[in-house]
């Protein structure tokens, strides 16, 4: 073999191996792309869930310990108040 031949077949792989490297780096800018988006989304969900999370303690804190009395009394055990009428619909 000439030293053209060997210089011609090294280039070849040279380039070939430069394809490659291409490719690959390619397909990791779009896997990397793909996951930022990702984390982008989780991240706004676990916002919205915070901000959910915030009005829940908020609306808990503000119920007094009589009206957990009450709203059991009403749903679970189905008492009512003193003159008030309360209607069942039966199906």
């Amino acid at each position: 073999m000439g030293r053209g031949k060997i210089f011609f077949l090294f280039n070849i792989f040279f380039i070939l191996a430069l394809f490659g490297i291409s490719y690959q780096t390619f397909e990791t800018y779009l896997v990397k792309k793909e996951v930022s988006k990702e984390i982008k989304n989780t991240e706004k969900e676990v916002e919205e869930y915070a901000e959910k999370k915030k009005k829940l303690e908020s609306n808990i804190k503000n119920f007094s310990e009589e009206e957990k009395i009450e709203r059991v009394a009403r749903d679970k055990l189905n008492l009512k108040k003193e003159g008030e009428v309360t209607y069942k619909i039966v199906e």
